[in-house]
């Protein structure tokens, strides 16, 4: 499964979906990449009738195109405006390590998933604003968040906010 680059020079993987998908067609300009570089991860909605708070992860080995999982997941969505459809590349990433997976949850809290034994471990963001954006730093302790009114850094291990600005 050679990566081709089309005339966008958008990476091409041919790789099955999961037997469950009802979806016949994954937009990959949402995808991420684990910093090892052997996985693959992109969000799909699930929902019927434009529900975009429902959706799944679904996670393949690069090297062999083999499908690993299929994780359910619900997004963060604003009420109206700006916040009600979100982009997805925005509200996951994987950790340095490449062990976590990490996103933004539909009651706008931080959820770690395990992706060795796919368990899961909330942070509760205590904001009353919709989360935007979220990043780990550059050893994985901490993950940034921002939203229309501020910057967070949260400490991954205690849950606890290290800075927020303003």
């Amino acid at each position: 499964n050679d990566f081709i680059e089309n005339s966008l020079t958008k990476p091409i993987i041919s790789i099955p979906l999961p037997q469950s998908s009802e979806n016949t067609f994954v937009y990959f300009d949402r995808y991420d990449v684990t910093p090892d570089g052997s996985l693959l991860v992109v969000p799909i909605p699930t929902s019927i009738e434009g529900d975009y708070n429902k959706s799944e992860f679904i996670l393949w080995n690069i090297t062999t195109a083999e499908l690993i999982a299929t994780l359910e997941f619900n997004p963060v969505i604003g009420i109206g405006g700006y916040d009600s459809h979100p982009d997805p590349e925005y509200y996951f990433a994987f950790s340095p390590d490449s062990q976590t997976l990490a996103y933004i949850n539909e009651k706008n809290n931080i959820t770690l998933i395990d992706l060795n034994t796919f368990q899961t471990r909330d942070i509760d963001v205590e904001d009353e604003y919709v989360a935007r954006y979220l990043a780990y730093n550059h050893d994985g302790s901490q993950i940034l968040i921002t939203n229309a009114k501020s910057i967070q850094m949260i400490s991954v291990a205690s849950g606890n906010i290290v800075w927020t600005y303003p």
